[in-house]
């Protein structure tokens, strides 16, 4: 059931926003997922699911980061090296 609200956004997202960003997102729904087993069914949410879901999120936001604030911050890094 999870799954099925997972892709269900997913396809409403694809048609309101850009494709490629939102392709990104799809590494949500097995996180995602597990949420919903864990409010629908009761199911445990581990330690490990937290840090999954943590790294997933980070990995979306850096993918994500507009690349001009990647070359800002890398000409400040060079310029202070």
């Amino acid at each position: 059931m999870g799954s099925i609200g997972n892709f269900a956004g997913l396809f409403y997202l694809l048609k309101h926003a850009d494709a490629g960003k939102v392709s990104a997102f799809l590494f949500l729904a097995p996180f995602f997922s597990a949420i919903s087993g864990w409010l629908m069914l009761g199911e445990p949410i581990g330690w490990n699911i937290a840090v999954g879901g943590l790294f997933i999120t980070l990995s979306l936001f850096l993918v994500n980061w507009p690349a001009e604030r990647w070359k800002k911050r890398r000409d400040t890094v060079t310029a202070n090296s």
